[in-house]
């Protein structure tokens, strides 16, 4: 993604800011598509994202496949995530323990 550069040091200015090791991200509505690049872009330093709307379909109105972008985005324990077809055929991210 062309902003990853951006949100890199951003996360880096704002663990810095607050003295901490890792950030949480809730994205509501628009918001999941961008708490999405942030966990993508986080790494381990971004503990858990949350989207309340299936606003990561807007991927493919940037050029983006929001599969691959789910992808992108490792689970807490590190394992990677499985893909599923979603409703109406939509890729859908999921982590089973």
């Amino acid at each position: 993604h062309p902003h990853a550069g951006h949100l890199d040091a951003k996360i880096g200015s704002l663990l810095a800011g607050i003295a901490a090791e890792k950030v949480a991200g809730v994205g509501f509505c628009w918001g999941g598509y961008f708490v999405a690049h942030l966990a993508a872009a986080g790494g381990a330093r971004v503990s858990s994202i949350a989207s309340a709307h299936p606003s990561i379909q807007i991927a493919g109105v940037h050029g983006e496949d929001a599969a691959a972008l789910c992808r992108a985005v490792a689970p807490p324990c590190g394992r990677r995530r499985r893909r599923r077809a979603g409703l109406a055929g939509r890729a859908a991210c999921t982590h089973r323990a």
